[in-house]
């Protein structure tokens, strides 16, 4: 090993003696046989003259360590201000004469003069002790070769306390001159002495004797440091990453795309977090650190699943190996319920460490120093590490469509998702259920708004269709929409409900709204319920910001259900019976509990079934009804006797042919006309009394009224009478009366301006004229489309009467031919027509 060594040579000449002092400072093991002998070798080197000589060598120790002199320098703590050490001597005489027994001493040893002189605090003898002073016995019986024993300078020292205060930097070594004055002496036959004279000691020669000498003595200092310097290292910092892969991905952490910006999570992604910390604190001596650790999701049980590699970081307080790069990853799939979700997490590090302190204690023996112990005790780093890492988070984007349905079961027809009228009668509350359908993978947010809109289109624009609805706009104005849609005609609109509220994933059923319909509504009138959400579709690659920009602003408006207030008109026939092959259907309303509806005035004969149509002039009895393969109605087999229309063309025509078109005398005229024909009314009073005219057509169409003349007197044969046959008669909505017998091969339509296509354009304004036919009708379909009467005030008036009067009757019988009389075969009394 590297040895510090200063060597000090102090020299003075006596008259007869040479006295030379030589001073060492070393601290190291026991001095071995090699040190000592180089030792010997310097002493001698001083011998060689004729005179009695005397040689010392002088070194410094510490308390209770070894005395080797060609050590490196003490070592000290840097926090230490004063230092104990030990002057230990080596002395040689020699006297060339002859043997001369003889001690060598140092003697009046105390402060000299010098720089650190004011350091000396404490030495083990009175410095002002003059005379013989304090004595230290170096050597016994010298001779040549003879040298102090080891026994001897290891138990003859002396003992100094210095003051090293702002001596030395940290693992720094200095030399510190320290001012020795001693004497040179001996004892015995052979007497050296240095004598202390009082203040003057450089220089002095007393009665021959050998000077007395101050000198420096170098005491090298090493500085310990007790706080190691921090290390070289990058600085502690911790890191939060991100990544969104499918779920499923098998792929390992190194594998996936790490991002530090935030990231889109969408429903079924496996979203992970990567976390990883460096600790650029600690140093080689550091004896642990204690470290702990929390995620922000793991800190609340987020459904983190954590994994890790090399050492895994988990919850707690743990022993690691310093300045270790610790890491984590946590991950999850993500789930329907999240959507709407910021998953953030981050990583928040705090570690302590710590340290053994070394420093040197004294050790003392009743009072005295006699050495110094090398401790050490634990230590906190004041350097402890607290780092946080930077946030990373993934926004869960809603993702759905909605589509929106008003739903009106309890009505005929049903209605499933709007766009329709539906016919109501005034005086009614209809329940309309509304209805949500998310095809999406996740809910809409819980403030999803809603809107229940209802409205009324007045009865000048029914004609208005409702719309099919699923549009969309970005205004909140509701009502403004539906009037949009309505060409802005709608009235008294407002929103009945609203509010906001999470649409799961399916159907999503509202509580059920009531379309009010009041009793004084008109016929035509609708009244209308919508209904609106916003947003109505979030899609899985908008961010948070642009999502929530939609909420209110983007809305879907459904296609509306309308209530059209109808009315259910009546059909009477008076004078006879009713006869069909295909069956009756008609409406029945219910006023204050009470059925009003159609009826004949006698009976009902039907080969199929009869709906809503009583017989015997009632509105709730079936007495007088008769269908074929109805159970409680009776089978009556098959009726080929009921007439038809060829069958009854053929008979008129019989009566009244082609050869009778204008026949004054016998008071018929008959027109026959190919492809379409308009009749502009026939008014009887322009014919004699008993004119009979008879019309034939392909298709005719009835502009006015057909009116026959009052016979002036009782005689049947001056009754008139009108018939009219063709394949189709239209009826047109501005007639009100005809007097005629109406024989329709296919159809007879008693509202129409052209043909059975007007049926769309039937309504209270178009066909609100009452009509009355009086005479027979025959026809394959019978389309009665008066809407007359069946409103506030005239519920119970019918909007159309068959009436089979008994002119008819006898005009028939007075147009037969033969003695024709009528037997009566029984009788059955029948309820009075009112």
């Amino acid at each position: 090993m590297t040895k510090n060594k200063i060597v000090i040579l102090g020299s003075g000449l006596l008259c007869t003696i040479f006295v030379s002092f030589t001073m060492t400072l070393f601290n190291s093991n026991y001095a071995s046989a090699s040190v000592i002998s180089g030792i010997k070798d310097d002493l001698r080197s001083l011998d060689g003259r004729t005179e009695a000589s005397g040689h010392t060598l002088h070194w410094f120790t510490l308390p209770g360590k070894p005395i080797d002199r060609d050590s490196d320098a003490i070592e000290i703590p840097d926090n230490f201000n004063k230092v104990t050490v030990q002057l230990r001597t080596i002395a040689y005489t020699h006297k060339n004469s002859r043997y001369i027994p003889a001690t060598s001493y140092s003697t009046n040893i105390r402060k000299g003069i010098g720089l650190y002189a004011d350091r000396i605090k404490n030495i083990d003898f009175n410095a002002k002790d003059v005379g013989k002073g304090k004595i230290v016995e170096i050597g016994r019986r010298p001779a040549p070769g003879n040298f102090t024993t080891e026994a001897e300078y290891r138990r003859n020292y002396l003992t100094l306390e210095l003051d090293i205060r702002g001596i030395g930097r940290s693992g720094e070594v200095v030399a510190m001159p320290i001012p020795i004055f001693s004497c040179y002496h001996t004892r015995g036959l052979f007497n050296l002495s240095g004598i202390d004279n009082g203040d003057e000691w450089e220089g002095q020669l007393i009665d021959g004797r050998a000077r007395c000498n101050s000198s420096d003595y170098i005491l090298k200092i090493k500085r310990l440091p007790t706080i190691p310097p921090p290390p070289a290292s990058e600085s502690s910092h911790a890191k939060t990453l991100i990544s969104v892969n499918d779920n499923g991905n098998k792929k390992s952490i190194y594998d996936r795309n790490w991002s530090e910006q935030n990231l889109l999570a969408p429903v079924g992604k496996n979203l992970m977090f990567y976390h990883s910390v460096y600790d650029g604190v600690g140093y080689k001596d550091d004896t642990r650190s204690n470290w702990s650790w929390n995620t922000r999701l793991g800190a609340v049980n987020s459904g983190l699943e954590k994994t890790g590699r090399g050492t895994v970081v988990r919850q707690g307080n743990i022993h690691e190996t310093l300045r270790n790069s610790r890491s984590n990853s946590s991950s999850m799939t993500i789930k329907p319920n999240q959507a709407g979700q910021t998953i953030c997490d981050s990583i928040n590090y705090r570690a302590e460490h710590f340290r053994y302190i070394y420093e040197y204690k004294e050790r003392k023996e009743n009072g005295e120093v006699v050495g110094y112990d090398l401790q050490k005790h634990e230590e906190r780093n004041p350097e402890s590490v607290d780092v946080h890492s930077t946030p990373r988070c993934a926004y869960v984007p809603y993702d759905y469509e909605l589509k929106l349905c008003l739903a009106s079961l309890s009505t005929t027809p049903q209605v499933y998702c709007g766009g329709s009228d539906i016919p109501t009668e005034s005086n009614k509350e209809i329940p309309i259920d509304p209805n949500i359908e998310n095809k999406g993978s996740t809910p809409t947010p819980s403030n999803t708004k809603w809107k229940i809109t209802q409205w009324r289109v007045s009865e000048d624009n029914e004609n208005i269709p409702v719309g099919k609805g699923g549009d969309d706009n970005n205004g909140k104005n509701t009502c403004q929409y539906y009037s949009e849609v309505f060409a802005g005609n709608i009235r008294d609109c407002k929103v009945t409900n609203e509010g906001e509220k999470s649409i799961p994933i399916g159907d999503s059923y509202f509580d059920s709204k009531k379309i009010v319909v009041p009793n004084n509504a008109k016929v035509g009138e609708r009244y209308c319920i919508g209904l609106s959400v916003s947003p109505y579709s979030l899609k899985q690659n908008e961010d948070k910001a642009k999502q929530d920009s939609k909420i209110g602003k983007e809305w879907r408006h459904a296609a509306p259900i309308c209530m059209l207030v109808v009315k259910k008109p009546k059909v009477q026939v008076w004078g006879n019976g009713i006869y069909t092959r295909g069956g009756i259907k008609t409406s029945t309303t219910v006023v204050s509990g009470k059925t009003l509806g159609s009826w004949v005035e006698y009976d009902a004969f039907s080969a199929k079934s009869i709906k809503g149509f009583k017989s015997e002039s009632s509105y709730t009895t079936n007495n007088l009804t008769f269908t074929n393969n109805i159970h409680h109605l009776g089978n009556w087999g098959v009726w080929n006797s009921i007439s038809t229309a060829n069958y009854i063309e053929n008979g008129v025509r019989a009566k009244f042919g082609r050869n009778s078109k204008n026949d004054p005398v016998n008071k018929v005229e008959v027109e026959e006309y190919r492809g379409n024909y308009t009749l502009n009314g026939l008014d009887g009073n322009n014919k004699p009394d008993g004119w009979t005219s008879v019309i034939y057509a392909d298709n005719i169409k009835i502009n006015g009224d057909i009116i026959n003349k009052n016979p002036a007197d009782n005689n049947i044969t001056n009754i008139q009478q009108k018939i009219i046959i063709a394949n189709n008669i239209y009826i047109d909505p501005r007639v009100k009366r005809i007097d005629a017998w109406l024989i329709a091969k296919n159809d007879l339509i008693t509202c129409t301006e052209n043909n059975a296509s007007f049926k769309t354009k039937v309504s209270n304004k178009t066909c609100n004229n009452e009509l009355k036919i009086n005479a027979g009708v025959v026809a394959k379909n019978i389309h009665s489309w008066r809407t007359y009467g069946s409103e506030n005030g005239m519920m119970e008036k019918p909007a159309e009467i068959y009436n089979q009067r008994a002119d008819a009757y006898m005009w028939s019988y007075s147009k037969g031919s033969g003695d024709n009389h009528i037997v009566t075969t029984y009788t059955k009394e029948l309820p009075v027509r009112y």
